[in-house]
């Protein structure tokens, strides 16, 4: 099961991956607008971050390009969602760090394997990087 958040303007859209997603029993948040979304990751946490490309206020490639320059931007996998791919925009997202593309209307079971293997690789680097910082903390002596 992963914590999941899924930013779109489209309320259907938003129902549609919800549903989706919590059918296969992810816990699933929602934001409306990127700067809404940016605040729902700090409070969140969340593993994945679906996030629609046209957007008011901020779109999804501004959300993603400020999730990637934070220090921890590898904690979150990123999925992009969008009703037309433009060339710019692939080649944008992928030089952000994107994880992923979705295009609408999208398969259910596509989603579903994206969002199982970015949390299973993202939980898997957060142990490696746990094992690390406890691998530098050096036992003190007895006595």
């Amino acid at each position: 099961m992963a914590k999941v958040l899924v930013c779109d303007d489209d309320a259907s859209v938003r129902l549609l991956l919800r549903k989706v997603l919590e059918a296969d029993r992810h816990e699933v948040h929602e934001a409306q607008t990127g700067l809404e979304a940016l605040r729902q990751i700090e409070a969140l946490e969340p593993t994945v971050v679906v996030l629609d490309i046209r957007m008011p206020e901020l779109d999804g490639l501004g959300v993603l390009e400020r999730l990637r320059s934070r220090s921890d931007r590898e904690r979150f996998g990123v999925i992009l969602l969008t009703a037309s791919v433009s060339d710019a925009d692939v080649h944008r997202g992928w030089k952000l760090g994107t994880d992923a593309y979705i295009q609408k209307p999208f398969d259910p079971s596509e989603l579903l394997q994206l969002v199982q293997d970015l949390s299973w690789r993202k939980r898997r680097t957060q142990r490696a990087v746990f094992r690390q910082e406890i691998g530098e903390i050096q036992p003190r002596p007895l006595g």
